[in-house]
């Protein structure tokens, strides 16, 4: 798999702390013979497999769909506000928003309950991503009383980047920061192909620094091809700050299905430069990984 899952899925997003132990090697990364299961014949831990580069790109790309479903829900969060208002005489409608348009509807529920659609329309640039055009719609029911919302994206696309899938969290508001908690199961295309993410997380975004933070996920991802397990641990990208979704700090753990356990590990340099720090041998030792020449 190329880095274009990369470049291409600059949306809106998330990866973790720098706390593993270990210092970079200033090795290159390299791919190792490989048996036919698509594991190494080598004891080298600098040498990625193939597959374990696919597992690489995978995993950042996983962090990039997470960081966009997390920028476009919390976006439906202002109706915590919004829709405390009065609702104005002869309507049961509230829209606030401009990029993306949030309309709720009360429901006919009995409770503080609202059914709402988060709409791009044809193409609009997020206000805190001016070089990003994003088109599509997402919908989904609001809670106040329960505190918690539903999402189902349909065809949302930023950059030629697609996102789909639903979200079913909890979420908190302090000031400017939207904290949601919760299940993810999120579909992201690009023109190389599909970056599967389903698991259980927590994730936010700062209204204040304009910047996502994964800061707990558990589950799997997949290329359509392999499917591992991935674990994110406090995992941060600004896309108003860089300009993609290369996260700046914090990490990613992945495992299974032909590859020794990999974790990538990102610093203020990943979004500029591509470069990575990549453990293959549980964290002993680091090497860097340029994301672009994989």
């Amino acid at each position: 798999m190329k880095i274009s899952h990369v470049a291409i899925a600059s949306l809106l997003a998330l990866l973790l702390s720098t706390g593993l132990g270990g210092c970079p090697s200033s090795s290159t990364t390299t791919t190792g013979d490989e048996t036919t299961d698509g594991t190494t014949d080598t004891t080298d831990s600098t040498t990625l497999t193939a597959v374990e580069q696919d597992a690489v790109t995978t995993a950042v790309t996983a962090n990039e769909s997470l960081g966009q479903a997390v920028n476009t829900t919390q976006s439906t969060t202002g109706g915590d506000d919004e829709s405390s208002l009065e609702i104005p005489t002869g309507t049961q409608t509230r829209n606030f928003g401009l990029c993306p348009e949030v309309s709720m509807k009360l429901a006919n529920d009995g409770l503080v309950t609202f059914d709402m659609t988060i709409d791009f329309g044809d193409g609009c640039a997020p206000a805190d991503s001016p070089n990003f055009t994003c088109s599509g719609y997402a919908t989904g029911t609001f809670s106040q009383q329960a505190k918690s919302l539903n999402v189902t994206f349909s065809n949302i696309s930023c950059n030629e980047a697609t996102l789909e899938g639903d979200v079913n969290a909890t979420y908190d508001v302090n000031n400017l920061d939207v904290a949601l908690s919760g299940d993810w199961d999120l579909t992201y295309t690009d023109s190389v192909g599909s970056v599967l993410t389903d698991g259980n997380g927590t994730g936010s975004y700062s209204g204040s620094t304009l910047t996502t933070t994964v800061e707990t996920f558990t589950g799997t991802i997949s290329d359509t091809v392999y499917s591992w397990n991935a674990t994110i641990d406090n995992v941060k990208m600004s896309y108003a700050t860089y300009g993609n979704g290369i996260p700046f700090s914090g990490q990613t753990s992945v495992s299974g299905d032909g590859i020794r356990t990999t974790i990538v590990r990102f610093s203020a340099n990943s979004p500029t430069t591509g470069i990575v720090e990549v453990s293959i041998d549980g964290g002993a030792h680091f090497f860097e990984v340029n994301l672009y020449a994989l």
